[in-house]
């Protein structure tokens, strides 16, 4: 290979106001192409940044800069465009503010000529125009983002640790690395006082109200990080990590603080969240900050599950590893589809998984283009990310649908990943060419749409939804086997998606794959097509439109709507038909909303279903 590819981060979301607070940076090494890090007061360390709000104002600075507002509500993120950004420049001077925008960037802070007052702004990889709903979600996960980092935040301001040895003590309690960096050098810097954490949680919560109608406007805090004093901090979600002295007792066990619970009250009470659920996008259903608990999907579901649903802990995800190529021992092969090969391999003389996948790219032993090793190393980067959130989070403790990674090459890139041994989706429609059992089928459906929706939260839309890529771990006997969402590789951050893609699987691409100019750019939304083109699928065997590529091309644009599955399939309820036809309208639109609403529908289903057998 001609050169190293450098790993690119997974852009953060944090609210303008605490970014704008940000007077640290520093620099991961002295040669040109080290990383500059943004520091915020409660511990983010930020590279690059994903922000969706409204562009309020364009300037121009002079000849070759323009200057953008970007506002969040909490304040404004400023981006600078200049000769080096040439897209975005061009941007900023067509588009006529105001207008919801996505911006991709890299963080960057400075100090004022005439003072020492120190300024951040966005250097910008990537802008483009979106809507209210994208916006939304931004906020949600803004507020994910910060109520998780600050529950680590909490555990870290407690143990009276500092620098070196919190550091350390982060990581040796599975803290995020970026967190484990962050948080130490924020309390030495900013001396971040349990105030203001608690303000910046206030923050956080009151953004939540806003999407649901709840609030007009944001708290804003009122003073300066090491500001405020000692507060009691209000409720934050529970937190595998643990933040002790290496060494200490309880270094190596459960903590003595209890996280399932949390003390304290909390400005969204259970009968106002249950009273405005249907309001709710996805994300708030998965965020519920109760009066004295913090609940996951699973409990408010747990009385309308099935004898055949399997324990999901029974096929968790494996958990990362440090390896080497040289580690893994390479079988037969399994499959093979665009840039990728897929072998069974096994890791000898270790600790399980001793069975794994290994993906390297076609012709790893040959020269490879750039594009193709910067390609695969972003699937690697978007996939390890998803499994790592789905392990990490205990209010996910539902979801297993994303299949896990072991651990990735960089200089020869290559993903180990999760065995899975029950085979894909398009092997079982094949032994089941009239579709998959009812209640199994809209259970299989479900799950698809909830590993779906967990890269929805991060900003990572699929786009390549398929049968192959749908595989499943099997599990106890009389127990249905579990799906999970593999193949990264056509998967791209939202705010940096433009264009139609490569690679299609035509049967199963949505008609912006197709016709952007027409329809609009590939999305969330293009997600929710293709997992009811997958729906249809599952219940008749079948994709909706199976004749040449041109013929189906044509169809989807079009928008000819494909014979309903209750036609094909005695015994299907007219409602699945009603389902699958809203999730592949031809306009985004008139799809759903969101996944989580789909997913929701096809719960729903099952459980009529399952009364009614």
């Amino acid at each position: 290979m001609s050169r190293d590819v450098q790993k690119r981060e997974v852009a953060h979301r944090v609210f303008a106001t605490e970014f704008a607070d940000s007077t640290l940076s520093f620099s991961e090494g002295d040669d040109e192409e080290a990383r500059n890090y943004v520091v915020t007061p409660t511990g983010a360390r930020v590279h690059r940044l994903f922000v969706a709000g409204i562009l309020t104002e364009v300037e121009r600075v002079n000849d070759e800069t323009r200057r953008g507002r970007v506002v969040d509500r909490s304040g404004a993120f400023v981006t600078y465009a200049g000769q080096y950004q040439p897209e975005a420049q061009t941007f900023l001077e067509r588009i006529d503010p105001p207008a919801f925008v996505a911006l991709t960037g890299v963080a960057h802070s400075f100090k004022s000529e005439d003072s020492n007052r120190v300024f951040t702004s966005v250097r910008p990889e990537g802008l483009n125009k979106v809507d209210a709903v994208t916006h939304d979600r931004w906020v949600i996960s803004a507020a994910e983002a910060t109520l998780d980092r600050l529950a680590i935040f909490e555990e870290a301001l407690d143990s009276e640790l500092r620098g070196g040895d919190l550091r350390a003590a982060l990581e040796a309690g599975d803290a995020p690395v970026p967190l484990a960096a962050g948080i130490p050098k924020a309390l030495d810097h900013y001396g971040t006082t349990m105030a203001y954490a608690e303000a910046i949680r206030r923050l956080a919560v009151d953004a939540l109200e806003l999407i649901t109608g709840e609030r007009d406007e944001l708290r804003m805090p009122e003073f300066a990080p090491d500001a405020g004093g000692d507060a009691d901090i209000g409720p934050l979600p529970p937190t595998g990590v643990q933040v002790e002295p290496l060494g200490s007792a309880s270094a190596t066990g459960i903590g003595d603080k209890e996280r399932a619970t949390i003390q304290g009250g909390s400005e969204l009470s259970n009968d106002e969240i249950r009273a405005r659920r249907d309001q709710l996008p996805e994300r708030m259903e998965r965020l519920e900050l109760k009066d004295d608990t913090v609940v996951t999907q699973s409990d408010s579901n747990s009385s309308s599950t099935t004898s055949r649903e399997p324990d999901l802990d029974n096929v968790s995800g494996p958990p990362r590893r440090s390896l080497t190529y040289e580690d893994i021992e390479i079988g037969d092969l399994i499959g093979s589809g665009g840039q990728g090969v897929v072998y069974h391999a096994e890791i000898p003389g270790t600790a399980g998984p001793d069975q794994i996948a290994l993906k390297e790219p076609q012709g790893q032993n040959q020269t490879i283009n750039d594009s193709i090793i910067e390609s695969f190393l972003e699937e690697a980067q978007s996939w390890e990310m998803l499994a790592t959130r789905e392990r990490q989070k205990p209010r996910w403790q539902d979801s297993e649908y994303i299949v896990g990674i072991i651990a990735t090459g960089e200089k020869l890139p290559w993903i180990a990943m999760e065995y899975m041994d029950g085979g894909s989706l398009d092997e079982r429609l094949a032994d089941s060419p009239n579709g998959l059992p009812l209640a199994e089928a809209l259970w299989v459906g479900e799950c698809l749409c909830r590993g779906v929706e967990l890269a929805h939260n991060y900003g990572i839309a699929h786009l390549d939804l398929k049968p192959e890529n749908i595989l499943f771990r099997e599990t106890s006997e009389g127990k249905w086997d579990v799906p999970k969402l593999a193949d990264w590789g056509v998967s791209r951050e939202l705010a940096e998606q433009t264009g139609t893609v490569e690679g299609l699987s035509v049967r199963y691409a949505a008609p912006e794959q197709f016709e952007p100019q027409e329809f609009g750019d590939p999305d969330m939304l293009t997600d929710i097509y293709q997992v009811g083109v997958l729906l249809y699928t599952i219940f008749t065997g079948d994709a909706p439109y199976t004749g040449g590529q041109l013929a189906t091309m044509r169809a989807v644009v079009d928008g000819e709507e494909p014979t309903a599955p209750s036609e094909l399939r005695e015994g299907l309820p007219a409602k699945i038909d009603s389902i699958i036809f809203k999730a592949m309208s031809r306009e985004k639109e008139t799809r759903y909303r969101t996944i989580g609403v789909l997913a929701n529908e096809l719960h729903t289903l099952r459980e009529t279903v399952s009364a009614r057998d």
